[in-house]
C-alpha cells in the first residue's frame, strides 16, 4: 500500500515551509524527528450569536489541567500544552506529523462582552468559550409613543 501525503487547503505559508523543510526532515533519523517538539497553532472558530460570542478551539490530546483561559483588558487568552506521551523504547517512528508543545492564542473582544459571565467547557478535544454580551449591548425594540 502506498501512503499519499495529505495537503490541507488554506494554509499556504505552512505548506511552503513544510516543502522547504521536507528534504532535511528525511535526512534526520526517525528518533530525532519524533523527539523534536514543534510549535503548533490549534484551529479556532469564532461565532457571533444574538446574545453571545462563542470561541471553539480544537485541542485533541490536551488535558484540561494543561489549559488556561484568561480575560484581561478585553483580550481573551487561551494557553496550553500538548505533551508527548510516549517512551523511547516503544518502537521506531518512521513519521510523526502530530505537533506537540505549547500554544498561545489571543483574541481582542468587543467591549460589549460581559466578562463576569464568561464560561469555558472542555469536551472531546474541543475547548468552547462562551462570552455573553452585556445586557445593554443586546438589541431591543423601542416602543414608539403616540402623542
Amino acid at each position: 500500500m502506498t501512503l499519499v501525503r495529505w495537503q490541507p487547503r488554506g494554509h499556504t505559508f505552512w505548506n511552503l515551509q513544510r516543502e522547504v523543510n521536507s528534504p532535511f526532515d528525511d535526512m534526520a533519523s526517525p528518533r530525532l524527528r519524533h523527539s523534536v517538539e514543534r510549535d503548533w497553532v490549534p484551529t479556532v472558530d469564532v461565532e457571533e450569536r444574538d446574545n453571545e460570542f462563542v470561541v471553539s478551539l480544537d485541542i485533541p490530546g490536551v488535558d484540561k489541567k494543561d489549559v488556561s483561559v484568561t480575560h484581561e483588558n478585553n483580550i481573551l487568552t487561551i494557553k496550553g500544552e500538548r505533551k508527548v506521551e510516549r517512551s523511547e523504547d516503544e518502537g521506531t517512528y518512521h513519521r510523526t506529523e502530530r505537533c506537540y508543545g505549547s500554544f498561545h492564542r489571543s483574541f481582542t473582544l468587543p467591549r460589549t462582552v460581559d466578562s463576569s459571565k464568561i464560561r469555558a467547557k472542555h469536551k472531546e478535544g474541543v475547548l468552547t468559550v462562551t462570552l455573553p454580551k452585556a445586557e445593554e449591548a443586546m438589541e431591543r425594540e423601542i416602543e414608539i409613543e403616540v402623542k
